[in-house]
């Protein structure tokens, strides 16, 4: 990390390792197994291992702000979960199942962002980000990557009371891998793009308390996220299916520091 006074900044670079032991359900399998080994049983898995290098920069000069980082990764042995139809056996037809196995990935993404502070009560930002993997193995897209995102914040600010608008656009996702993911989904298809609003705002009741409410998607669009906690059927929605994000919302908190 290094300071650099005469531009009101400051940069950073930093280098990370980490592995991962395979979890439960990763491990166990009801349809896939240790070759030769009777079912149910667990899956040849070795650890995740991600080497990552991490960069940022960050600068203010008068009104102005922006913010910029940037990430790539080697990940050797990334647990890729394949789900599949499998045989029930005795004409009993099929379940949808998943199995585990080891894959070499790489991975990398950037956010940027600037804001500037037009008077002392209004100021806005600007920010938008983006996830890239893919696996070496194959060359085929890392599954489960968010699409491209962008957002805008515009807030107006006093002692007692703020206001907030949040714009939120989102491109579609066709870069997939399908049927392809991890323990909590796999991309069953490319995605949308959808954009949303929401509104907000706080007002200060009395010291160390604050009461917010705001409004969340204020145009009531049907939309659905890429990254997404696939349906169960003991509460009615099919495990192929993705939830729909909730319509207009409206919320109100009280807050109190002590």
């Amino acid at each position: 990390e290094n300071q650099h006074p005469e531009h009101n900044a400051k940069s950073y670079i930093g280098l990370g390792y980490v592995e991962r032991v395979p979890d439960y359900w990763e491990l166990f399998s009801t349809a896939h197994g240790n070759t030769g080994m009777s079912k149910p049983t667990f899956n040849d898995l070795d650890t995740e291992k991600t080497l990552q290098l991490d960069m940022g920069y960050q600068q203010e000069h008068g009104a102005f702000s922006l913010w910029t980082s940037a990430y790539t990764g080697l990940i050797n042995d990334f647990i890729l979960l394949s789900y599949h139809n499998h045989s029930t056996g005795h004409g009993h037809g099929s379940s949808f199942s998943a199995g585990a196995k080891n894959v070499d990935a790489i991975i990398a993404g950037a956010e940027a962002g600037m804001g500037y502070q037009f008077t002392d009560a209004i100021q806005a930002d600007i920010s938008t980000m983006y996830a890239w993997g893919e696996i070496m193995d194959n060359n085929d897209p890392l599954p489960q990557i968010a699409p491209l995102e962008g957002r805008f914040n515009l807030r107006y600010v006093q002692d007692k009371y703020s206001l907030g608008l949040l714009w939120r656009a989102v491109a579609k996702q066709d870069r997939i891998n399908l049927n392809k993911g991890n323990i909590v989904g796999y991309d069953i298809g490319e995605s949308k793009g959808f954009s949303t609003l929401a509104l907000n705002a706080t007002y200060k009741v009395m010291k160390d308390v604050d009461l917010a409410v705001g409004v969340d998607n204020v145009l009531n669009k049907n939309y659905t996220e890429h990254l997404n906690k696939l349906g169960s059927s003991g509460f009615g929605y099919a495990a192929t299916e993705q939830f729909n994000n909730i319509g207009r919302n409206y919320w109100a908190r009280i807050s109190m520091k002590f």
